[in-house]
């Protein structure tokens, strides 16, 4: 059998969509499937895909060209319903990866891994399946294994990450406020594959500032593992996060991600700072910051989030996946 899988990444796009197929095609290789992965994309990911098993493709204009698949996952925010239509019909069974409601999708399997997805009333379709909330979430295999949280009674490194292009620029300025109001804290910053602004935060960087380019997924575990806080954005990295038990400030870097972010909130873990563009954000920031180095406040939030990701999402979508499509051949 053969897994197909078509997503996409960049920096109009980000990046989340790409690293939870990821997610999704470890597992099912670790259960012994073959997989591809498509990525719609820029040529200047393509080192990246490489390493990662990914083939850059505009999977979009060129769909009629596509080879039928076993199973066929799409995870994109820019798919259409004609191509929707086009996969199904070829697939032994097809997936939706779904954030938003965007489509009334043909028939298949639709995965919503947000936390509070179970709440949200989805058609009921005999030739639909739903896979939904948080106990679904495809982390990348490096956050499968569990570790003991070890919580610092004092707040001592502070890590940064803004997804793979911080295309809200985010970091230079949130930096500069650390180096200035915090010269004693470690700092720790995620420069993702897609960033252009290396050289502001060069700029802003202190002497305790430690600047990381692309890390894979096992490296980011490390760094999320040497930190006592992180501010970042409201996607995917989120989980990932969770996973770890980092307490969290988001700054919120899209519209589409207020209601992941404030269900995160109001689960104990993530804390929000604001929008991107809300005015002295940099203080709203520094404002949760200060009742985090609340060691109490901290222990909390990293119990909160352990709470809620287990880590085994992925293979769950996969094995469930993979039993579907058993009894989709049956018939």
């Amino acid at each position: 059998m053969l897994v197909r899988i078509f997503t996409e990444a960049g920096a109009e796009s980000g990046w989340g969509h790409f690293s939870r197929c990821l997610a999704l095609q470890q597992a099912w290789r670790q259960l012994g499937c073959p997989v591809e992965m498509l990525v719609d994309g820029t040529g200047d990911i393509e080192a990246l895909l490489t390493r990662h098993g990914g083939r850059l493709c505009n999977w979009r204009r060129d769909y009629s060209k596509l080879a039928p698949a076993d199973i066929v996952v799409v995870d994109s925010y820019r798919s259409e319903a004609s191509l929707h239509r086009y996969l199904a019909e070829r697939a032994g069974l097809i997936v939706f990866l779904d954030d938003t409601q965007r489509d009334v999708y043909p028939c298949g399997i639709v995965l919503n891994a947000a936390l509070g997805a179970e709440d949200i009333p989805y058609p009921a379709r005999a030739s639909l399946r739903y896979l939904l909330g948080v106990r679904y979430a495809p982390l990348r295999q490096a956050f499968w294994p569990a570790e003991d949280i070890r919580m610092r009674p004092q707040l001592s490194t502070l890590l940064l990450s803004f997804g793979g292009s911080d295309s809200r620029n985010l970091t230079p300025p949130l930096l500069k406020m650390l180096t200035e109001r915090y010269p004693a804290l470690s700092k720790i910053v995620v420069v993702g594959a897609g960033f252009s602004n290396s050289e502001a935060i060069a700029a802003a960087a202190d002497n305790r500032t430690t600047i990381a380019f692309a890390p894979d997924a096992r490296q980011m575990r490390a760094l999320m593992e040497k930190a006592d806080l992180c501010i970042g954005a409201g996607g995917q990295t989120l989980y990932e996060l969770a996973r770890v038990g980092l307490p969290t400030i988001v700054v919120i870097a899209a519209d589409n991600q207020w209601h992941n972010a404030r269900r995160w909130e109001a689960s104990g873990f993530a804390f929000i700072a604001g929008p991107h563009n809300i005015e002295d954000l940099a203080e709203h920031v520094a404002a949760q910051l200060r009742l985090l180095e609340d060691e109490k406040e901290r222990s909390r939030a990293a119990r909160a989030g352990r709470r809620l990701v287990d880590g085994h999402g992925a293979l769950r979508v996969a094995e469930s996946c993979l039993t579907e499509w058993k009894e989709r051949v049956k018939l």
